[in-house]
């Protein structure tokens, strides 16, 4: 899966002054990363009771490792809190950091190599 870059510049022709003017832009560089993906889910529909845990999977099919991501998430702490060392990376309980007056959970990542997937998980229970 390449990367490509997407070129794009605008033109505009009108008057100004009473007079005809041309005037273009600058050439606006996008480099488009094909194979990086990350999707959340939880792992209850209908929440009840008990913990609420949350899976975000990180998936790199893309040709280049992807270096030391930082995952953030803001948790709505009107509703719910972070269970205390609940978050893992790669199923292994990890370091990170909670604000829990902003709901901001911040998780340093490992490199996610090409070709690597990475799931990270946390719960939250009701407030």
């Amino acid at each position: 899966m390449a990367d490509s870059v997407l070129l794009n510049s605008v033109a505009l022709n009108g008057t100004y002054d009473s007079l005809p003017l041309d005037v273009d832009s600058n050439i606006l560089s996008t480099l488009i990363i094909s194979g990086l993906t990350v999707t959340k889910s939880s792992d209850r529909a209908v929440w009840l009771s008990g913990n609420l845990t949350y899976t975000i999977t990180v998936d790199n099919q893309a040709d280049e490792d992807y270096a030391t991501p930082t995952l953030t998430d803001t948790i709505d702490i009107t509703q719910v809190a972070l269970v205390e060392n609940s978050v893992m990376v790669g199923g292994v309980v990890t370091a990170y950091t909670y604000d829990d007056l902003t709901g901001l959970l911040t998780v340093v990542l490992p490199t996610i190599e090409t070709g690597e997937t990475l799931e990270v998980t946390f719960q939250v229970e009701m407030v």
